[in-house]
């Protein structure tokens, strides 16, 4: 439940960044609120605070064309404001619960992935400063005149592989597993190390190490060593499959949305 809020936490924070005055001093719905702004107004008066993420969330959603959408602001350990905000299921008109509607995680997901590959380090079962092909079984990074992309470049997206399009599957029945659709998509542009370039591969390939390594699914392992210890009662993750626990699932809203 907890880490499930952060991530809600640290989505709605997004939306609240920028200029505290004006936002306040505004006719209009504010767009971009400061963090800080949202603290003092909790700290002074909860109805202004209230008002004010009523009036961010209602002008946004409104301008972008979003469904629905949850609202965690998280201060010293206490919660200020947990909110829902339209529906989380277009055909059942079901309302958003920000205790209950799970949302996809998307690239956090790479937060967990990283988490996974450094709790495997401390445990001395891989070295981040080693060729990442050493623990890949599953693919195999090409070789090339550049030195090798070690475990530590994936995780610092310093590795230099081609963001290639076509990430995406039409429909959950068509996502590929992971090893399988990496197999010929690893496409090196330059030596690693060099320059820092966000990217989707370098981690997905963290993703295969990290089955290689444990000999366990990367849902099962994030399920064991990452969610069960945290959250025991929810599990949860960007790629689905068997071990995610999804009872009020928001996917269709991105899916229809996206």
């Amino acid at each position: 439940m907890r880490a499930r809020r952060l991530v809600l936490a640290s989505s709605a924070l997004v939306l609240f960044s920028g200029d505290a005055a004006t936002a306040q001093q505004s006719q209009h719905p504010p767009s971009l609120v400061d963090a800080q702004t949202i603290v003092d107004l909790a700290q002074r008066d909860l109805p202004d605070l209230d008002h004010l993420v009523d009036s961010v969330m209602g002008s946004r959603m409104a301008s972008e064309h979003i469904p629905g959408a949850a609202v965690l602001v998280l201060y010293k350990g206490k919660i200020l404001l947990e909110r829902g905000y339209g529906v989380a299921d277009l055909a059942s008109h079901r309302r958003v619960d920000p205790r209950t509607t799970l949302w996809p995680f998307a690239s956090i997901t790479k937060v967990f992935t990283a988490t996974a590959v450094v709790q495997l380090a401390a445990r001395g079962r891989i070295d981040l400063t080693k060729d990442a092909n050493r623990y890949l079984s599953s693919v195999h990074i090409p070789r090339a005149s550049w030195p090798p992309i070690t475990v530590a470049n994936l995780l610092t997206h310093t590795d230099a592989l081609d963001e290639l399009p076509g990430r995406q599957a039409p429909s959950r029945a068509m996502v590929q597993p992971l090893d399988q659709f990496l197999r010929d998509r690893l496409v090196r542009f330059g030596p690693p190390g060099t320059v820092t370039r966000y990217g989707t591969y370098g981690v997905a390939t963290l993703g295969v190490l990290i089955q290689d390594v444990s000999g366990d699914s990367y849902e099962h392992y994030l399920a064991r060593n990452l969610f069960g210890p945290l959250c025991p009662q929810q599990k949860g993750h960007a790629g689905g499959g068997r071990s995610r626990v999804v009872p009020h699932d928001a996917h269709l809203l991105a899916r229809k949305h996206s």
